[in-house]
């Protein structure tokens, strides 16, 4: 549904999949480009920017889960500054690389006592209490 160019969507649309996915919002040559919303047919929602058909930008991812990634995107994974919350309540706030904590953060835990980290290809190596 939408405007189509050349046999691609293009411009603003939305599309759903046999699968339950869909998409709703910009195209560019047949793929998500610019700002949209893709719903997963399990449950899931990303809602932000997209390039070549992939999240990149910034967005907010929601997992069928019930986790949640709100930060910056780079080809369809997390990267640079991202808060992701677990379904449980811990929280991680900091930096990402290739869809991983990595770099400078802030560990919050449901149970309230937070610190700052330091996290190498998702691994914690360092936790300094009392942020």
């Amino acid at each position: 549904q939408g405007f189509w160019e050349e046999g691609l969507p293009t411009m603003a649309g939305k599309y759903q999949e046999p699968g339950g996915n869909q998409y709703s919002g910009m195209w560019s040559e047949g793929r998500a480009s610019g700002a949209g919303t893709f719903k997963f047919g399990d449950g899931g929602r990303f809602q932000g920017f997209f390039n070549d058909g992939l999240p990149d930008g910034t967005g907010t991812m929601i997992y069928r889960n019930g986790d949640r990634y709100e930060g910056a995107w780079r080809a369809g994974r997390q990267h640079g500054a991202g808060t992701y919350t677990w379904s449980n309540g811990d929280q991680y706030r900091g930096q990402w690389q290739d869809n991983q904590m990595h770099g400078e953060g802030v560990w919050q835990p449901a149970s309230g006592d937070q610190c700052q980290v330091m996290v190498h290809a998702g691994k914690v190596v360092s936790c300094t209490s009392a942020v």
